[in-house]
């Protein structure tokens, strides 16, 4: 199991402390810690791309320290997750881009893209 709290960093390219990194996901603390602010440490990532503190590299799925148990804090739940991701509907408005992103990762997320 794991602890219900707040994303840590979510977003893309992260990097949050203690050596753990997302392409696309966000951080996580063990289930025995409370629930921390973002200038605080992490011990787990979780989403795509990822490499966390005690963990090989995890293509999709989370990084050891993320589930391991109410109450408990051992690198021992790394677990590796199928996902499909893809970009639909994509413009170029005034040098901006809009669009939608998809993923299949935990029941389907739509996320919508706007920048520059």
């Amino acid at each position: 199991s794991y602890r219900a709290c707040p994303m840590l960093f979510p977003g893309f390219n992260l990097e949050c402390p203690d050596n753990n990194k997302a392409r696309w996901g966000f951080c996580a603390n063990c289930p025995s810690n409370s629930c921390q602010s973002e200038s605080s440490d992490a011990d787990a990532a979780v989403g795509i791309g990822l490499k966390g503190q005690s963990s090989p590299p995890v293509g999709a799925g989370w990084t050891s320290y993320f589930a391991s148990g109410g109450g408990t804090c051992s690198a021992t739940s790394e677990t590796h997750r199928d996902v499909w991701l893809w970009v639909e509907n994509i413009n170029v408005v005034n040098g901006g881009v809009n669009g939608q992103l998809y993923s299949g990762y935990g029941g389907g997320v739509t996320l919508t893209i706007q920048g520059s």
